[in-house]
């Protein structure tokens, strides 16, 4: 958005430097893309983000200087005294869509001349690249970038049966635009209509129907709010995107509606003259009710790090707008309609301060930590969010680094071998033709991430994603979503610089994996030889009980080769609300023994058809708590084994939290689980 140096002085008084205006605006999360010099004028051209559609006007931005600065803010009041006649005689309003349309406002001005803009108006609007027009729609344009609400001026001797209806289009219902192109509505779409035809699209470009000209001499001015998503969905599905439709499709403040028609009626009575109806229009079926926050001073120094005076955090949500109630401890904040779509939450509040006060202001400070004799990990609270956020902490701890893609699967090898799979959910209306299915799964962008960092030399790439796939339900029809955890390793390492180069393989995978189940304190995680994965030429399934939980694999050949990568790929892909469901929220740890340990050594010869996991879950089932750890060390197939059986060493570890053990304590356990398993058919090899 372009931003006038001295349209900003029309509302505060602000006596900083260029420089130190655009610096302020950085402090404030806004980025400055440039700087231009127009005659006594500077133009800034700030990035807006998408949740500050309240930013995209003069007063949004010179609300958030005045704050910044601690300075006053001048707000213009428009009064208006109709000199003639009733609106309510003369034009009528009817909104048959009030979900889609929550507040329809209006006014009309009658016996105006329509033609030039003043200078100064001309230069103002050029300045910020609009065009001049005529000085009705200059008008229009003019209190859109100061207050940011969009108006539409129509004709009213063009409007048939004097009254305007906000309805959906009929099925192949066209509508000259004033660009002068015809388009062809839908009936999702919103329109402004008369008692005939669509004389508007609403929330994006008027009709040349009732467009206003030098023959103009009475004219209705319409000030509305529209539903953000139906503006969104009609700009897409007609690939028109406005100066209004950019502003309603980030949430229009309700309340501007009836302030922005005064005021831009005022400025045409002043440059066009005219005569200003008696009355307004102003069809709000259901009122807006306030949003109250509560806010703790305690939460405030506690996310901060610091403690700034109450007053001074008073005084900073009072220069943006927000009305504060304090109690003892805490205070009331009733949002100001303007931030009610992205200021929700007592985080959002505290957010705000900090933004304000300087996040240069607020010093790193090392967080005190005082374990004590807990022996209690609480983990982070309840929700995908939360163990989302988890498993973000844990995988970066463990060396990965996080990724974020596009929702969408690029056209490739990925899309041929996942349909196979399933069925792959079809965009309507794609932003590319090479990206036009939704990604049934995380790992063909990381691929494409891993691909990346090994063409700029990477020698060992591990990368996640956390995100959204999704996937067509034959049975119902329709696209279901769920979110996954990701991971992608690859590469040669070594850990010292004398030892060899290896290669990555499927236990680093799998030890990440198991990494991961263990912070979350997820317990009887099972593996099974992976039956279908249309990705993987061999890998595991992973249960907890009877529940499939995801799939660690080594991708194809096929896919290798596609992209022509030198190693091996391993991936593994869990269900973030199974691992949500899991997890423990408390972990208990257990001090560690003071006595030494004391192993054992044992080679069983077990049948080709039983699996290790199967005697570890043995073994474990008839132990006692003296077994603290048991690791294989080795697997022998030969001559010297029976046919139908293989040898796997394993490494028993026993230990006590209460004394030093003897040996024939230990003998006692280790052979009673020797001899339970001799009974089940896995004997000690000779």
């Amino acid at each position: 958005m372009k931003l006038s140096y001295n349209w900003i002085k029309e509302f505060i008084e602000i006596k900083v430097s260029v420089k130190d205006l655009g610096d302020k605006l950085r402090s404030l999360g806004f980025e400055i893309a440039g700087e231009e010099k127009k005659g006594d004028d500077v133009i800034f051209d700030v990035e807006i983000t998408p949740n500050r559609g309240d930013c995209l006007s003069v007063v949004g931005i010179t609300r958030e200087i005045s704050a910044g600065f601690g300075l006053e803010m001048k707000i213009k009041k428009t009064e208006i005294n109709g000199s003639c006649g009733k609106i309510n005689d003369s034009i009528k309003i009817e909104i048959n869509e009030p979900l889609l349309c929550p507040r329809y406002t209006a006014r009309m001005i009658k016996g105006l001349r329509v033609g030039p803009s003043p200078d100064w108006m001309v230069k103002r609007l050029e300045s910020l690249g609009v065009r001049s027009i005529n000085n009705v729609v200059d008008a229009t344009n003019y209190v859109l970038l100061e207050t940011g609400q969009p108006l539409h001026a129509f004709d009213y001797s063009l409007i048939r049966g004097s009254k305007i209806i906000v309805r959906k289009a009929n099925e192949n219902e066209k509508i000259i635009t004033l660009d002068g192109v015809e388009r062809k509505l839908d009936k999702s779409m919103l329109v402004i209509a008369d008692n005939n035809r669509a004389i508007a699209i609403a929330g994006v470009m008027g009709g040349a129907n009732t467009e206003v000209n030098l023959s103009t001499k009475d004219v209705v001015i319409e000030s509305a709010c529209f539903n953000a998503s139906s503006i969104r969905k009609t700009s897409q599905l007609l690939n028109l995107s406005t100066d209004a439709s950019y502003r309603f499709e980030r949430s229009s403040d309700i309340d501007e509606a009836m302030l922005s028609v005064d005021r831009v009626c005022s400025l045409i009575k002043e440059i066009a003259g005219g005569d200003i109806l008696k009355g307004v229009l102003d069809i709000y079926p259901v009122k807006k009710k306030q949003k109250n926050v509560k806010v703790r001073f305690s939460r405030i120094e506690k996310i901060l790090g610091i403690k700034i005076k109450q007053k001074d955090s008073l005084a900073i949500l009072k220069k943006l707008g927000f009305t504060v109630k304090t109690q003892k401890s805490f205070f009331t904040v009733t949002i100001p309609s303007w931030r009610e779509s992205d200021v929700m939450r007592e985080i959002d509040v505290v957010e705000e301060i900090a933004r304000v006060y300087g996040y240069n202001n607020i010093n790193a400070i090392l967080p005190s930590c005082d374990l004590g004799d807990e022996t209690k990990y609480e983990t982070v609270g309840s929700g995908l969010l939360d163990v989302q956020d988890a498993v973000r902490k844990i995988l970066t701890g463990f060396g990965f680094f996080e990724c974020i893609n596009y929702g969408f699967i690029r056209k490739g090898v990925f899309e041929k071998v996942l349909s196979g799979d399933s069925e792959l959910v079809a965009i309507k209306n794609p932003l590319d033709e090479e990206m036009d299915k939704l990604r049934p799964s995380l790992i063909p962008w990381l691929v494409e991430n891993l691909v990346f960092n090994f063409n700029r030399d990477a020698e060992v790439c591990r990368i996640f994603e956390t995100g959204h796939i999704f996937r067509m339900n034959k049975a119902v029809g329709l696209p279901e979503e769920e979110i996954m955890v990701s991971c992608v390793i690859s590469g040669q390492e070594k850990n010292f610089w004398s030892d060899k180069k290896r290669q990555i393989d499927f236990y680093d995978i799998k030890g990440a994996a198991e990494f991961l189940f263990e912070k979350l304190g997820i317990e009887g995680v099972q593996y099974s030889a992976l039956k279908n994965c249309a990705m993987s030429v061999q890998g595991l399934d992973v249960f907890v009980g009877d529940e499939r939980i995801g799939v660690i694999g080594k991708l194809k050949e096929e896919i290798i080769k596609y992209y022509k990568l030198a190693n091996e790929v391993l991936f593994f892909e869990f269900k973030l609300a199974v691992l949500e469901r899991l997890r423990k929220k408390i972990i208990n740890y257990l001090p560690f023994s003071k006595f030494p340990a004391v192993r054992r050594d044992a080679a069983l010869l077990i049948p080709l058809n039983v699996t290790m996991e199967e005697v570890v879950g043995l073994i474990k089932k008839n132990s006692n708590e003296l077994l603290v750890n048991i690791a294989l060390f080795d697997c022998y197939e030969g001559g010297q084994i029976p046919k139908g059986l293989r040898s796997l060493a394993f490494n028993f570890t026993y230990q006590s939290n209460k004394k030093t053990l003897t040996d024939q304590e230990v003998n006692d356990v280790h052979f009673a689980i020797i001899g339970t398993l001799a009974e089940k058919g896995i004997k000690l090899r000779a």
